[in-house]
């Protein structure tokens, strides 16, 4: 018995002698910045510096994946960008800042491809455009915004083309103009409008190029001239209201000088 008891006390003594090491080995990996653990993996908390000793980023990581927060900063050490990885690193929420501190953007990466909503703002601080993304590729309605988020344009993203309709807004709400996207191009009929609802213009495109006879109005309604368009080149023009062809080509001429 004496004997067991004596093995029993070796035992519990060689424990305790070794244990306060393997607990400080551990603690080390985690509290000293930017180390790596047996197998090359990044481990704990890390931070880059730039050639001149700015701090480029900090944050976490965690078998070569980050965790958590990551920051990153501009030159002058004011806030740049923060992420927050969630999904063992594979997703991450994203804010970045303009060097005043005031939001820029607001979205979501799949990896390092932009995923989901993403919004931009002004330096004011007012929502200027609205994107969407599937894994990298434009997808859904996008919206770009005058001040006090009011609708400039709107067009939609399929598979990373412009498809369907695409429209654009005077700052009172009323069509500027509108027509329709084909697998990436314009495409068939488009109509520009004055800023009280007259058309302005119209014709059509092909493959994102005018094409045939353009009709250009006046704001009473009545037809000004017609432009012939070929591959996107004018190639005829007349001018149905004459006074106004010789006010258009005294301009030029003024122009010219």
């Amino acid at each position: 018995m004496r004997k067991i008891s004596l093995a029993l006390l070796s035992i519990c003594f060689l424990l305790i002698l070794f244990m306060p090491q393997s607990l400080s080995a551990q603690q080390d990996i985690s509290s000293t910045p930017n180390q790596v653990d047996a197998k090359g993996r990044k481990q704990g908390s890390w931070s880059k510096k730039d050639s001149i000793g700015n701090l480029v980023y900090t944050g976490q990581f965690k078998d070569d994946k980050p965790v958590g927060e990551f920051r990153y900063f501009y030159q002058n050490g004011q806030i740049r960008t923060v992420l927050n990885y969630v999904a063992e690193g594979n997703t991450a929420t994203c804010i970045n800042y303009y060097p005043s501190g005031r939001k820029m953007a607001e979205g979501s990466f799949f990896g390092k491809q932009k995923d989901g909503s993403w919004s931009y703002f002004n330096e004011q601080g007012e929502l200027a455009s609205e994107e969407s993304y599937t894994k990298g590729l434009p997808s859904g309605i996008w919206k770009v915004y005058y001040e006090e988020k009011k609708l400039m344009e709107e067009f939609t993203y399929v598979a990373g083309k412009k498809e369907g309709k695409w429209k654009q807004f005077f700052p009172n709400g009323s069509i500027k103009a509108e027509g329709v996207y084909r697998n990436g191009l314009m495409q068939g009929p488009a109509v520009f409008y004055f800023p009280d609802g007259q058309i302005m213009s119209k014709g059509e495109y092909r493959d994102d190029l005018k094409e045939g006879v353009w009709v250009n109005f006046k704001r009473d309604g009545s037809k000004e001239s017609t432009m012939t368009y070929l591959g996107g080149d004018l190639i005829q023009e007349q001018w149905i209201d004459k006074a106004r062809e010789k006010e258009v080509n005294s301009e030029m001429q003024e122009i010219g000088r």
